[in-house]
């Protein structure tokens, strides 16, 4: 269907990334997040729960159950029970967070035909089978392990460019979550600039929405993903983008998305698009 424009729209935000739960490593049940999102006049949320891992890829104390396709089953069917409940209040979306992890890739596959979904969030949270984001340990390992931060910083884009050829999503994830436990803004060198730019032409022309994800201002980076420079590259690849808050308890919906949309604003950007559950997409001015 071609894309649809709102200007009239009751309310300007929106998240497509977030509403973690129960289900997954977040809390609350998913009718407190839509409540919580309706109260804020959203004109869409998104479920983007995290797709079942590979033991081998467990968090500390993650269970079985968590990462079982059962429990997932169930997030879907109560989503789609979620979505009848507050049907015309806002648009819902059935989503996952997907991981591309290298020589896994027919376990995404697998997954993807399991279940069907109206979107999927590609992100990456693993450079050499280190969960990197899960602790300040993890982080200075998968860093010692790249031979420093900016080695750490291209494998992590080599791995995202990886991810876009292997498998299909609409919402790539928190561009730079590289820089989630560093203090202070993560410098970009040259050769970060030149492959961050070549993978802004890239999104742009699989048209890909990017998500500007305002959970990196509770992280140690206290800065939104992706960062200004990193988003005025996109903008300059005229790259679509979207809004997330990566809400993991219902408490959090939307919490920090006023200054996504100022972030976006200071890029250049006019407009935050998303997607409806027939598949088109549609857009909000502010």
């Amino acid at each position: 269907m071609p894309e649809q424009v709102t200007g009239s729209t009751h309310g300007k935000l929106l998240s497509l990334h977030g509403g973690h739960s129960i289900y997954g490593d977040g809390s609350g049940r998913l009718d407190e997040f839509v409540r919580a999102a309706v109260k804020q006049g959203m004109v869409a949320f998104g479920f983007s729960e995290h797709m079942p891992r590979p033991e081998k890829y467990w968090y500390p104390g993650e269970s079985p159950e968590a990462n079982s396709w059962a429990n997932f089953q169930r997030y879907l069917e109560e989503v789609q029970q979620v979505k009848a409940a507050f049907r015309g209040q806002l648009e819902i979306l059935l989503g996952a967070e997907l991981e591309l992890i290298p020589g896994q890739e027919d376990f995404v596959s697998s997954f993807l035909h399991e279940f069907q979904l109206d979107y999927a969030v590609g992100s990456v949270h693993f450079v050499h089978d280190v969960g990197f984001d899960y602790s300040v340990e993890s982080y200075h390992r998968a860093l010692k392990l790249c031979g420093g931060q900016e080695c750490f910083a291209l494998d992590y884009l080599d791995t995202l460019e990886s991810m876009m050829d292997r498998i299909p999503f609409q919402v790539l994830g928190h561009f730079d979550l590289f820089k989630v436990f560093h203090q202070g803004a993560f410098p970009l060198t040259d050769r970060m600039r030149e492959k961050i730019d070549g993978l802004m032409a890239r999104i742009a022309r699989k048209s890909l929405l990017l998500d500007i994800n305002a959970r990196g201002l509770l992280k140690p980076c206290q800065e939104i993903y992706p960062g200004l420079e990193i988003l005025r590259i996109a903008r300059r690849h005229n790259v679509a983008v979207t809004l997330g808050d990566d809400s993991h308890a219902p408490s959090e919906v939307g919490q920090n998305l006023d200054g996504a949309l100022q972030h976006a604003r200071s890029a250049g950007y006019t407009q935050i698009s998303f997607l409806r559950s027939d598949g088109s997409r549609d857009r909000v001015m502010f």
